[in-house]
């Protein structure tokens, strides 16, 4: 006959191997389409796409990030932004 200990330790056991640190976050490949925008602005800067709705973050002057099309199109129009 099995104890209750027993189980509650063995299940104590499994409950700590889960709890293992999540793998770094690695960003996804930019899509083909996407468009390399860079950020000239002095400020970092944190927007919403606004064809998109996605969010994009430039930390400082220089960051380059893969745009969607749509919100490139917008954003190059503002002389925060250039083509990278």
């Amino acid at each position: 006959m099995s104890c209750c200990g027993s189980k509650r330790a063995q299940a104590a056991r499994s409950l700590s191997t889960r709890r293992s640190e999540p793998p770094p976050f690695t960003p996804p490949p930019p899509k083909l389409n996407e468009i390399s925008i860079r950020y000239t602005g002095e400020r970092g800067l944190s927007l919403r796409g606004p064809a998109s709705g996605r969010v994009y973050v430039f930390a400082t002057h220089g960051t380059t990030r893969e745009i969607d099309p749509r919100d490139a199109e917008i954003l190059l129009r503002m002389r925060e932004f250039e083509r990278a």
